[in-house]
């Protein structure tokens, strides 16, 4: 049987979205009609949040290139201040790679990614879902109709 994964909790500014995608993505029988009404209001969910992480991640990276630039420039400029500092850009890059901010800047970046991934996935399982709503609904009028058949015969 396959592991049953978290519920998922995203904060994007001052606002916390919590989710148990799993859930959400079952369908049966049963509650087929329930299934197919909430479809589309689930899946617009999942997008708008998919496309508000995407946002995230574009501002991170911003934020990120700026960052870096400022650390290049305060590095090369410590540098050259140096009397006889031979100064490369490889060495000016090295050092920013490993500049605390740069770093914990880039692992938010990697969160704020690896969360947006997660949403994509999410909204095409919703895409795929869909789908087999569909194909159930489809399934059971043939079912049915398959028994109205046999009850006209009988």
């Amino acid at each position: 049987m396959r592991e049953k994964i978290p519920e998922i909790t995203i904060e994007l500014g001052e606002k916390t979205y919590q989710t148990n995608h799993q859930e959400e993505l079952k369908m049966a029988r049963e509650t087929l009609d329930e299934d197919m009404m909430e479809q589309a209001s689930t899946y617009a969910w999942y997008a708008v949040l998919e496309a508000m992480l995407g946002e995230v991640v574009g501002t991170l990276k911003l934020e990120l290139n700026v960052l870096e630039a400022q650390l290049y420039s305060n590095y090369k400029k410590k540098a050259l201040e140096e009397p006889g500092a031979k100064v490369t850009d490889k060495a000016i890059d090295s050092e920013v790679k490993r500049d605390e901010d740069y770093m914990a800047a880039f692992l938010m970046l990697n969160e704020a990614k690896k969360n947006e991934g997660i949403f994509k996935a999410i909204t095409k399982a919703f895409e795929h879902r869909k789908e087999m709503l569909t194909n159930l609904g489809h399934k059971i009028r043939k079912e049915m109709e398959g028994e109205t058949i046999v009850k006209k015969k009988e």
